[in-house]
């Protein structure tokens, strides 16, 4: 999968309703075509330090990298930080970040369904399934 595809925003609608959270302010790993918050990085956002609730869908190709600087942004400013993740347990990432039983996390969302993505406004399912977690 290209690490371009975006989420819709119903969807991320949908997310924080279930989770009870309000929508997030900054998109953290968007570009200028697909930011789905208020805000968006003008640079590539793991060269600072996150100060807004944030949405993070980060580029498949790099979760570990990107799961590890938005925790320490959760830490160091007590954010908020929804994230969707595909459901990849055999990942290192997983265990490093979400844990077998999710206890790394502190709530999480599994939909009965999966989640479609965007590109250039062609909608695909991808071969997996999806999940969500607030940091």
């Amino acid at each position: 999968m290209s690490d371009e595809w975006e989420t819709p925003r119903t969807e991320i609608i949908k997310a924080c309703n279930i989770l009870q959270i309000p929508y997030p302010a900054f998109d953290a790993a968007c570009n200028s075509k697909n930011c789905k918050c208020a805000n968006r990085p003008s640079v590539n956002a793991l060269k600072f330090i996150w100060f807004q609730n944030f949405f993070l869908n980060p580029p498949f190709s790099d979760i570990d990298t990107w799961l590890t600087h938005a925790k320490i942004c959760v830490r160091e400013n007590e954010l908020i930080g929804l994230c969707l993740l595909p459901m990849k347990p055999d990942q290192k990432w997983f265990s490093k970040h979400i844990g077998e039983h999710f206890e790394k996390v502190k709530k999480f969302w599994i939909p009965n369904y999966r989640i479609y993505y965007e590109l250039n406004g062609k909608i695909t399912r991808p071969r997996f399934s999806s999940f969500w977690v607030i940091l």
